[in-house]
């Protein structure tokens, strides 16, 4: 399979197998790193994805919450992972992702086909917005340049990357962006993603790893989509996420992986190849 070279949407910026860095990148100062983890950028390789080349899973569940005037209705649940394949460059390393995310009912866990809306009462259709692979450039600092400007749009971003905290043998690390879209007409879209991600350094330390198990924490805040109807109804819409980090696909839970091969069984007989050919 050859690479094509998608269109990058802000989803996949943002969360970037949920979790994209942006640009521009101001580096922020919660912490020193450890002297025994060496410099930021491979720790944060090592820990993010795996410090050689081969592929990873992050693994993603959740839900997404609306909120007017600080009243939080649940919408819908969130099974995600994304597939992920790390290969190393001159200048750092390059990552391809490809990334489903389903969207889920409350209840039953079953394939979101369509929802009540909690605050008008509607009746709401949602259909999925087909995924395409994607890949990132890293510099060895890991920061990356990313587009200005995205399907006619302008994009900004402020994101900052720090050592939150460390605690006995477990470190923290946050990676928290805030974005704009400035469409060619109409309003600014702005959306803000917290993420944490926590591990053991004495994983991180020693050397002959090349896997270091992750996990990850995520909210987000972002305004309304389309096929929610809710015009120009104030509040928007809140997510809470957590997740791992897995070396194979097994790994990944059972329940996305039903739902993709229901959805997409030839990702599902062939993820990684399903990120093309380099």
């Amino acid at each position: 399979m050859t690479r094509s070279q998608p269109n990058l949407n802000r989803r996949a910026l943002v969360l970037g197998a949920a979790l994209a860095p942006l640009i521009p990148v101001a580096w922020a100062s919660a912490g020193a790193v450890p002297p025994a983890l060496g410099e930021f950028g491979p720790m944060f390789r090592k820990m993010r994805y795996r410090p050689n080349d081969g592929v990873l899973f992050w693994w993603m569940k959740g839900a997404k919450y609306g909120q007017i005037h600080n009243e939080v209705k649940p919408f819908h649940g969130i099974e995600a992972c994304a597939i992920t394949r790390v290969t190393t460059t001159p200048a750092g390393w390059s990552v391809d992702v490809l990334e489903h995310i389903f969207y889920t009912d409350l209840e039953s866990g079953r394939l979101l086909e369509s929802m009540t809306n909690p605050f008008t009462g509607k009746t709401l259709d949602y259909k999925r917005t087909p995924a395409r692979p994607f890949t990132m450039q890293y510099h060895s600092d890991g920061s990356l340049d990313l587009p200005s400007e995205i399907g006619g749009a302008k994009f900004e971003s402020d994101r900052k990357k720090a050592i939150l905290t460390v605690h006995g043998d477990e470190i923290w690390v946050s990676d928290d962006a805030a974005t704009k879209m400035l469409p060619a007409s109409g309003a600014a879209v702005y959306s803000a993603e917290w993420s944490t991600f926590r591990c053991r350094m004495t994983d991180l330390a020693d050397k002959s790893l090349t896997f270091v198990p992750a996990s990850l924490h995520l909210q987000g805040l972002g305004g309304w989509q389309g096929w929610m109807q809710m015009g120009d109804q104030p509040g928007g819409l809140i997510s809470r996420i957590v997740g791992s980090k897995v070396a194979t696909f097994d790994e990944v839970p059972e329940t996305w992986r039903v739902l993709l091969a229901k959805a997409h069984p030839d990702v599902a007989r062939d993820p990684i190849g399903s990120l093309g050919s380099r």
